[in-house]
């Protein structure tokens, strides 16, 4: 028996139509996306980043919400402080403290001692959730631009060359905020495990 599209109703042919899109457009998209991705990492992406930043480098502020990070957030503000291949006073750390119950508070008061002049630590009495960490601090932020740092994730030492880029190339004016691939360090839950752990 043989079967042809003009044998279909109306609505079977919608049906049908509708169910290869729905199959086709992810596996398509998907295929696009690696492509395109793949041509602008080899053709045009060390094109597009600058090698230094034109009008000098901005001063960034970089917010970190802790909650209860007793195991990570000393090496993640060491990190912060002597990792990274930014000029050393054109940043500075803020440390939202969002009502540990554990023993972040005295870390970072040590690291306080430690970074004098170049980490801040806001301690919030009531936790509210990170989103009402970062309005509050953004009230004692001094940066041009602002960066968000999990307690438990360290980025390259590059990161802050590699994230103001995007605001100096060509149409940077129309970048409102730029995001990386970060790993976390925590790994205790199978929520915090990477893919393929």
């Amino acid at each position: 028996m043989s079967f042809s599209p003009a044998d279909l109703t109306p609505s079977q042919w919608f049906i049908e139509v509708l169910v290869f899109v729905l199959v086709a457009y992810p596996i398509v998209g998907d295929c696009a996306f690696i492509v395109s991705g793949t041509y602008y990492h080899l053709f045009r992406e060390r094109r597009d980043r600058p090698r230094f930043l034109e009008h000098g480098e901005p001063f960034v502020t970089i917010l970190v919400p802790a909650h209860n990070e007793e195991e990570q957030i000393g090496s993640t503000v060491d990190w912060l402080e002597n990792q990274l291949n930014y000029p050393a006073g054109k940043y500075e750390i803020i440390v939202i403290d969002d009502a540990s119950t554990d023993r972040t508070g005295p870390i970072l008061a040590d690291l306080q001692r430690r970074y004098p002049d170049n980490l801040r630590v806001l301690s919030i009495v009531k936790n509210r959730g990170k989103a009402h960490g970062f309005n509050v601090a953004i009230a004692y932020a001094k940066g041009d631009f602002l960066l968000s740092n999990d307690a438990d994730t360290k980025p390259s030492p590059n990161a802050l060359w590699q994230y103001l880029s995007y605001f100096e190339r060509e149409g940077g004016q129309n970048v409102g905020a730029v995001t990386g691939n970060m790993l976390a360090a925590n790994r205790t839950t199978i929520v915090a495990l990477p893919a393929g752990t």
